[in-house]
């Protein structure tokens, strides 16, 4: 299996590869757990692997009650009936027309997850692993198609997955949240990661099960995130994870799987409680507390833990570590492959935050100082490129949030727009890539 790799060694490589090979190198490194670890398809999987970052290299926006999606779309991610690839945003299309009356939507690593009105699921894009819960494991849907449920696993019938309020999109699995305050889940289950006491993979959602109960559904949740090849819950102020968790991003102060949900314990094995947000990125989860403190637990090797934990020594934790240097009311949080991006208020002023894995200016800056190997696990202010206010009841990127990292690149709503910035291969700022193929400085997306 492979692992993630210490900095040491990027100094090693650079004397014999170009910076682009590198930033491509570094990629790999910080996709493996969305590959070889999980997120990118099982041990058995066959579907060709012909680019790391294929994985989480599209986005999607709303727009109009509808939604806009732009950058790789080989396994038609972008739901507009083709497989090109197109770096401006293109409309989802259902039978021909602009998909309406969206509520919430979220793009996973090469499948794309929306919500309706009319508390429906569908789904298109990658389903090699049943990510789109359309009881098929038929590959490449371009399209979106309606998530179902079987009444009992033996069932041949199926019905449709209602009373959604809520979905996220992880590696080769899917989440979905009731109004009921439940999940269900569907796709990929190597490592347990849909959270229903089993390791066998589901075309058709199941539901997640509760801890202390098996026969019993998780109940009292509030929000969930999935991660590369693991999934978060909060319920009840408390977080619940499942799934992979080699690096520790279960947060029990283990390194074992768990098919079922387990308590995140702090360092005294009290729960981590009184939370309010939560996201998930590929091998490492985060949690906002309400007294505004921020912690992180899981991989390291891009300084995801903070300023306190140095990633030479402590490569991940299992044990939830606090991020210090943000002030203010944190209203919104969210993880990439290996970057974290955090949105603040203090009175009337509003800032973003990054830190972790940097090699394509995922946190921001200037582009002629990024290199591929940079990373900083101090969180950084993103003080340019951004214009407008900021409204997380108004203005949202995926339904849930006007902030998003996904991938290497990062994505902010505000008054003036939709702004971008990062890795840029496949056009996932809405621009043609040209050289270099990232950009560290946010710039607005035509369009919106």
């Amino acid at each position: 299996m492979m692992h993630y790799l210490k900095k040491p060694v990027y100094f090693t490589m650079e004397t014999f590869m170009t910076n682009n090979a590198i930033r491509l190198f570094l990629a790999a490194v910080a996709t493996a757990a969305l590959t070889a670890c999980g997120g990118g398809g099982s041990t058995t999987s066959t579907i060709p692997v012909t680019s790391v970052t294929i994985y989480n290299a599209h986005s999607v926006a709303f727009k109009n009650n509808s939604a806009m999606a732009w950058g790789y779309n080989g396994s038609g991610q972008l739901g507009n009936g083709v497989t090109n690839t197109s770096n401006t945003p293109v409309s989802v299309l259902e039978n021909g027309r602009p998909v309406t009356g969206l509520k919430g939507i979220s793009a996973g690593s090469a499948h794309t997850l929306a919500f309706f009105n009319n508390s429906t699921v569908h789904a298109w894009g990658a389903n090699f692993s049943g990510q789109l819960g359309n009881n098929s494991s038929s590959n490449g849907v371009l399209n979106p198609v309606g998530v179902v449920y079987k009444n009992n696993p033996t069932d041949t019938a199926t019905l449709p997955l209602r009373r959604i309020i809520g979905v996220s999109a992880g590696g080769n699995h899917s989440l979905a949240m009731t109004n009921y305050s439940t999940v269900w889940s569907w796709g990929a289950n190597y490592a347990g990661q849909l959270g229903n006491n089993s390791t066998t993979l589901s075309t058709t959602a199941v539901k997640v099960v509760d801890p202390d109960s098996v026969a019993s559904q998780l109940s009292g949740v509030s929000a969930i995130a999935a991660g590369g090849s693991h999934s978060l819950a909060l319920a009840r102020g408390q977080v619940f994870a499942w799934g992979y968790n080699n690096y520790g991003q279960l947060g029990n102060n283990s390194t074992a799987s768990s098919t079922i949900p387990v308590r995140v314990q702090m360092a005294g094995g009290t729960s981590l409680n009184n939370v309010k947000l939560i996201a998930a990125g590929g091998a490492f989860s985060v949690a906002v507390r309400n007294d505004e403190t921020i912690w992180v637990w899981g991989y390291n090797g891009f300084g995801q833990l903070g300023p306190n934990v140095d990633p030479a020594v402590t490569t991940f934790s299992g044990i939830p570590q606090q991020i210090t240097g943000i002030t203010g009311s944190i209203k919104a949080v969210s993880a990439g492959l290996g970057h974290i991006l955090v949105l603040a208020q203090n009175g009337s002023t509003w800032t973003v935050w990054g830190w972790g894995f940097n090699g394509f200016g995922q946190l921001g800056g200037v582009t002629a100082n990024i290199k591929p190997e940079d990373f900083t696990r101090t969180p950084v202010q993103i003080t340019t490129g951004i214009s407008g206010s900021f409204d997380p009841a108004l203005y949202k990127v995926d339904g849930m949030s006007p902030i998003l990292a996904i991938g290497h690149h990062s994505l902010a709503k505000t008054s003036a727009g939709l702004f971008a910035w990062g890795n840029n291969n496949y056009g996932q700022l809405g621009v043609t890539p040209g050289t270099p193929t990232y950009r560290a400085e946010p710039a607005a997306i035509a369009g919106f």
